[in-house]
C-alpha cells in the first residue's frame, strides 16, 4: 500500500553536514537519463510512496546554479503520533495546555533528574510526549527529519535527483528479499549524524 506523502521543496540546497562533497571539477554528465526536472521529480515521488515515507523535503538550488547537488530529508514514522495521549490518561478528550502539563508533572517528579528515584531515559521520554501533546493541541505538526539522502556527483538537479531515487529503488529490492530487518538496517545507515545519537537535526513545524 503506498504511503500518504507530504513533500515540500526548498530552492536552497540544505547538504547534510556529515557527508562529504564532491569537487567540482569531478562531477559528471549522465546523458543516460533524459528524463527532464519535472518527470524526475514525479518519478521521485512515486518512488517515497512506494518506500512509505510519509513527509519529505527536498532541497536544492535553483536551476543553473554552479552547485547542482541535492538533499532528500524525510521521515517514515506515522503522520501524527497519538503516543502521548495513552501516557497521561487523555483517551477521547482535548486537554488544555494546563491539564496536560499536570498530568506530565505527576509522573516527570518521579523520575526526574532531582529526585530520589532519577531516571534519565524516561524523564526524557515523558517530556518528548508533553511537548508532542503541547504541538497537538495548538493545533501544530511536527515532521522530523530522520533520514537523508544526499547526492553531488552530478552536474545536473535533475541527475542527483535521479541516482537518489535510484537508491530508494535499491532498498525497497532489500525488501522484496524478504527480510525487514535487513531494510531497516539499511534505512539506518542514511540517519543525520545527530539523529544517530538521539537528536534531531532539524525538523519543519507546521501550524
Amino acid at each position: 500500500m503506498k504511503a500518504e506523502l507530504e513533500l515540500e521543496t526548498q530552492s536552497t540546497l540544505k547538504w547534510p553536514p556529515d557527508r562529504p562533497r564532491t569537487r567540482f571539477q569531478d562531477r559528471k554528465l549522465q546523458n543516460a537519463w533524459k528524463l527532464g526536472y519535472k518527470e524526475t521529480l514525479a518519478a521521485l515521488e512515486r518512488e517515497m510512496k512506494l518506500s512509505k515515507v510519509t513527509f519529505a523535503l527536498l532541497t536544492h538550488n535553483a536551476q543553473g546554479h554552479e552547485d547542482a547537488g541535492v538533499a532528500l530529508w524525510m521521515s517514515r514514522k506515522p503522520a501524527d503520533d497519538y503516543a502521548w495521549q495513552d501516557e497521561f490518561g487523555f483517551i477521547g478528550e482535548i486537554p488544555t495546555i494546563q491539564e496536560l502539563d499536570r498530568a506530565y508533572m505527576q509522573k516527570a517528579r518521579q523520575c526526574a533528574p532531582d529526585s530520589p528515584t532519577p531516571n534519565i531515559d524516561r524523564f526524557r521520554e515523558l517530556t518528548k510526549l508533553r511537548d508532542q501533546g503541547r504541538r497537538w493541541v495548538k493545533g501544530e505538526r511536527l515532521r522530523d527529519h530522520e533520514s537523508v539522502m544526499a547526492s553531488d556527483r552530478f552536474k545536473e538537479v535533475r541527475h542527483n535527483m535521479n541516482a537518489i531515487r535510484l537508491t530508494l529503488a535499491a532498498l525497497r529490492q532489500i525488501e522484496r528479499c524478504g527480510d525487514p530487518a535487513m531494510t531497516e538496517q539499511a534505512w539506518r545507515g542514511f540517519r543525520p549524524a545527530l539523529a544517530a545519537k538521539g537528536e534531531s537535526p532539524d525538523a519543519t513545524a507546521i501550524a
